[in-house]
């Protein structure tokens, strides 16, 4: 057994991505320690990266910022805890019911390396996109498992098929019935990190939505379950935060009843008396700016692998050919991020992110 070198374990993550049967060969060359942290690792970020795409939830339930961040976090932990579980049913399925039993190394090592394709579950939050790509991921995860088990197992893909399938079905079942405590406590945890009794139910969650602001914000979920993009979302969650605010019995600008544009203003007269503001925390845009950063890198090196495979000729061209690509290739991680934020920024003032009170502004207008 080997160490396992960064560079070298890049090359062998790629193959697997590529299901080449070779790559999954190779993890046998490193110590059972390293393997074992890589697969837990593997198993977190696929599970972080599934909650990130269904955080939807999170925001329909106006999460407050910082239980919302806790509550990813327990749902990737609770993803680690499913994937042992679906591992033990593999394993106890291959024992018992087909006779054919797999060391339970290589199904855990098999299983977590097939979650490999679902770190990129986060795509998924994209407007419109998300629903197709979750569905290609899915796809890559069962050919990555299937060829996983095909190669260390050897097993023939129908076999491999019959062992993941029916451990699922054992898992399932047991779901439904002597592990239904584990599943409630699961749930559990799950609403105390919220701080609400989170509703997860899409008929529900139209519901919940429409209690809270009538129609204003169902064009902001299409039917599918994800988030519709662009200026107009987030116009859409703006326009309801402020309809969700305390009537001050002072008149908005914006108000169907004010008079027209031409109409004389004596400018004089827009302040009556200082208009008094919550100073935000100085907190709040580093933390922002942060977590734009941390969103690009992240977008960026999950990008990666697809701009090695579009672009392997890069290194033939001349250097002005790879300065268009360059910037190319940039633009388009910046409408990726750009596409991610769409829907956090529109549902954040949904959820009430924004917490400081609109301050409006009385105008008034002369005799003159």
């Amino acid at each position: 057994m080997t160490p396992m070198p960064v560079d070298s374990i890049w090359d062998v993550l790629g193959g697997i991505l590529s299901l080449n049967p070779d790559a999954f060969r190779a993890i046998r060359q490193y110590s059972s320690n390293d393997v074992d942290t890589l697969t837990v690792l593997i198993v977190f970020l696929a599970g972080l990266s599934q909650a990130v795409a269904q955080s939807i939830i999170l925001f329909a339930n106006r999460v407050r910022p910082l239980r919302f961040f806790i509550s990813l976090l327990l749902a990737a932990l609770l993803f680690v805890v499913g994937y042992l579980f679906w591992s033990l049913s593999i394993w106890v399925t291959g024992l018992l019911v087909l006779r054919n039993p797999i060391p339970w190394q290589t199904v855990s090592d098999v299983l977590a390396f097939g979650y490999l394709p679902l770190t990129f579950s986060f795509f998924g939050a994209l407007p419109y996109l998300g629903v197709p790509i979750l569905r290609v991921l899915a796809v890559w995860n069962l050919l990555a498992v299937v060829v996983g088990f095909a190669t260390l197992a050897q097993l023939t893909a129908r076999a491999a098929i019959w062992h993941v399938g029916l451990g699922w079905l054992v898992l399932l079942v047991l779901q439904q019935t002597v592990g239904q405590p584990i599943v409630n406590l699961g749930r559990w945890l799950t609403n105390k990190v919220a701080g609400v009794r989170l509703v997860v139910n899409r008929r529900q969650l139209e519901t919940l939505i429409n209690q809270g602001n009538g129609p204003e914000l169902q064009s902001v979920f299409t039917p599918g379950g994800s988030v519709v993009a662009g200026t107009d979302v987030a116009q859409t969650a703006r326009t309801a935060q402020l309809q969700r605010q305390p009537d001050t019995g002072v008149p908005n600008v914006s108000d169907d009843s004010a008079p027209p544009e031409d109409a004389h203003t004596d400018l004089s007269t827009f302040f009556p008396e200082p208009v008094k503001t919550r100073s935000a925390t100085w907190w709040k845009p580093v933390l922002l700016y942060a977590g734009l950063a941390l969103m690009a890198l992240v977008t960026a090196i999950a990008l990666d692998p697809l701009r090695d495979f579009l672009l392997g000729w890069y290194n033939t061209t001349s250097t002005w050919v790879q300065l268009a690509l360059d910037l190319t290739w940039i633009g388009a991680v910046a409408m990726v991020v750009g596409g991610l934020l769409a829907p956090v920024e529109a549902l954040g003032w949904w959820a009430g992110w924004y917490g400081d009170d609109i301050q409006t502004i009385e105008v008034r207008h002369s005799n003159d």
